[in-house]
């Protein structure tokens, strides 16, 4: 058994929310690097992969992340060309489905709710000045279930990101200021 899997299932959920965050963005590095014939992007890809796998308990295929990477560090393109995909394969089947498939996710063309989200956001850089982290959860996950354009989802997904993670209470607090004097 590995510390993983004997975290308490939230925290378990909420590695992998994190986690298929990670991942796509590495997934879209990697997709970017190929195309691009970028080893340096290949090799930081890899190299966050490594410990991101291996934090939810996935351990081979953490090894593979640190076998790519060596490869990239080496040159070595053939062995890389060879495995990429089937790694980027591996991280997609990895992504839970909530993040692989948010309400409208992306949808430029939503239309939100601005006071609702105004009034929300408000209450969550409150509880951030606070240093009251179920309060702003609780808060960023009720406007993460609401139909939102992208811009809206990623300041809500990385200031979750930012008090879970690193609980940087003044840098999401910052961040949601930042962003409400520019949302209309």
């Amino acid at each position: 058994m590995n510390l993983f899997d004997m975290l308490p299932k939230e925290k378990q959920e909420k590695l992998m929310q994190s986690f298929g965050r990670d991942a796509q963005k590495a997934i879209d590095s990697l997709n970017d690097a190929q195309k691009n014939d970028d080893i340096q992007l290949m090799i930081t890809a890899f190299h966050a992969m490594k410990s991101a796998l291996a934090n939810i308990g996935q351990t081979e295929k953490s090894e593979k992340a640190i076998a790519l990477e060596k490869a990239g560090k080496e040159g070595n393109k053939e062995y890389i060309a060879e495995n990429i995909k089937q790694f980027i394969e591996t991280l997609r089947g990895l992504i839970p489905v909530e993040n692989a498939a948010a309400p409208n996710n992306g949808e430029e063309s939503v239309s939100e709710d601005t006071a609702f989200i105004t009034e929300r956001l408000t209450s969550v850089k409150a509880a951030c000045d606070d240093y009251n982290y179920g309060l702003a959860e609780s808060l960023l996950n009720e406007l993460l279930n609401k139909r939102l354009r992208s811009k809206t989802r990623e300041l809500l997904t990385e200031t979750k990101d930012l008090l879970y993670s690193d609980s940087d209470f003044d840098g999401a607090s910052e961040k949601i200021s930042v962003f409400l004097n520019e949302y209309k």
